[in-house]
């Protein structure tokens, strides 16, 4: 690669806080140690799972010292148009969110 990427966003490929979690935080250490890419250049895109969040900035520190931002997917400005869309939108309301 002549040129590193600017930013970084994790999103559409499954829940990073509940099935690849490993996988995720792998590529973001890659990311900044092989790349040289600053944490902030790097975001990981979630429906919100609200008994999931409280750990997850525990999970870097055995990868080393990176954090990097969590971005929470709201599908839609109304609940109700939310849970048309997304059918598991209720098992994550916005409300739980720490």
């Amino acid at each position: 690669m002549q040129q590193r990427p600017s930013h970084v966003v994790f999103m559409g490929m499954g829940e990073p806080l509940l099935h690849n979690a490993k996988q995720v935080l792998e590529a973001i250490n890659c990311l900044c140690s092989d790349l040289g890419m600053a944490a902030a250049q790097i975001t990981v895109s979630t429906v919100g799972v609200a008994r999931q969040i409280p750990n997850w900035p525990l999970a870097p520190r055995r990868l080393g010292p990176i954090t990097f931002t969590l971005a929470v997917k709201l599908h839609a400005p109304t609940k109700r148009l939310a849970r048309g869309l997304i059918p598991t939108a209720h098992a994550y309301p916005i409300a739980k969110l720490p």
